[in-house]
């Protein structure tokens, strides 16, 4: 029941710092779930946000497979298979990251990169870090 509330609270601040009105737009907005894991945020904003890219960073490739093959349950086309297989090799070593975007099946604004924060080098528009802790919280705030 927090972690639902940490939810709501933090998707509202993030759609509270849009622009109000898609005419004030003159390119897509990026937003970046930092330590992201399985996207338990990053995949309501996409659903929520279509007009926005939502990037899901992590530096585990057995949580971004499960938020590719989460994308795919919730997506609104049920005829696609949810067995996508792993896109990440989960058996690399923690330090050999894949750091490539790549695009979920299902939610066509929403990727994954398998790699550290520091590695991350797009340019965004809004990063969040629900689930970064203790070093990944100062470096998510240095990035930002």
């Amino acid at each position: 029941l927090r972690k639902e509330g940490q939810l709501r609270s933090l998707l509202r601040c993030i759609v509270a710092m849009l622009p109000q009105k898609e005419a004030e737009l003159d390119r897509k907005i990026t937003i970046v779930d930092f330590c992201g894991g399985t996207g338990w945020l990053s995949i309501p904003l996409a659903l929520i946000l279509p007009q926005c890219e939502v990037i899901v960073v992590d530096l585990k490739a057995a949580s971004l497979n499960y938020v590719h093959k989460k994308a795919i349950q919730c997506s609104k086309d049920k005829t696609q298979s949810t067995d996508v297989g792993d896109v990440y090799d989960k058996g690399k070593h923690v330090t050999q990251h894949d750091l490539t975007k790549r695009q979920c099946q299902g939610i066509p604004n929403l990727y994954t990169f398998h790699g550290s924060i520091e590695t991350f080098n797009e340019d965004f528009d809004i990063g969040c870090a629900l689930h970064a802790c203790g070093e990944a919280s100062d470096i998510v705030l240095r990035k930002c």
